[in-house]
């Protein structure tokens, strides 16, 4: 396919209707929510995760002007797009979310959690009750938060504490899920000039998803014997 021809057809890419746009409306990426709803529903339908998942944000390069834009000192990339992921032990991204700023819906569904906390729950609920091991960083939790964690509420009402397992050396085995995708998206990355838009998920996730639940498949039986 031609370079004008690929162009012409990414400008007309369209994933929201407007005129249902709320007058109230506070997503910033309305326009991209059904995509991004449904990437997230296949990514986890198409694939079954390994036991260990792990919460970290990822940094997409992004240079030009957006209000969506942040700066991490800390990441390889600096300056970009800020994504909440959570990514299995193969670097299989599960679920992601986009950050853009002050999310009332969620700070409404999750009152009194700090914004780690908060996508943490919000990430992980599709997991909820599922037996899945979750790891993450001091920057998604607090002690209240550490200490919701390890409590469980039994059907009567009451709270029966749950034993903690070895955390540093299960932290340090499993924790760099996201951080693996990152490495294995650098070693493919396309370049392109895309609109910001479509830059931010459009390419980038297909890429990232395509190639990971290649690899992933051809290792999961091994990783989930462990």
């Amino acid at each position: 396919m031609a370079r004008t021809r690929f162009e012409q057809i990414l400008s007309n890419l369209h994933c929201n209707d407007n005129t249902q746009l709320p007058k109230d409306n506070k997503d910033k990426l309305y326009k991209l929510r059904p995509l991004i709803t449904k990437l997230n529903d296949n990514f986890r339908s198409f694939y079954k995760t390994t036991r260990r998942i792990s919460v970290d944000e990822s940094m997409i390069l992004f240079k030009d002007r957006s209000t969506l834009k942040q700066y991490n000192p800390q990441k390889p990339i600096k300056r970009g797009y800020k994504i909440w992921c959570v990514a299995d032990q193969l670097g299989y991204v599960c679920n992601f979310d986009v950050y853009q700023g002050k999310n009332e819906a969620l700070e409404n569904e999750f009152a009194v959690c700090g914004l780690g906390e908060r996508m943490v729950l919000s990430l992980t609920k599709p997991y909820w009750g599922i037996h899945k091991i979750v790891y993450f960083d001091n920057y998604f939790t607090s002690i209240p938060f550490e200490e919701s964690c390890v409590t469980r509420t039994q059907k009567d009402g009451s709270k029966a504490e749950i034993r903690c397992p070895t955390v540093v050396t299960d932290y340090n085995r499993h924790m760099g899920g996201v951080d693996h995708a990152d490495q294995l998206r650098t070693t493919y990355e396309a370049i392109r000039l895309l609109t910001p838009i479509t830059g931010l998920l459009v390419v980038p996730t297909l890429e990232r998803s395509t190639y990971m639940m290649s690899e992933a498949h051809s290792h999961s039986k091994r990783i989930r014997g462990r």
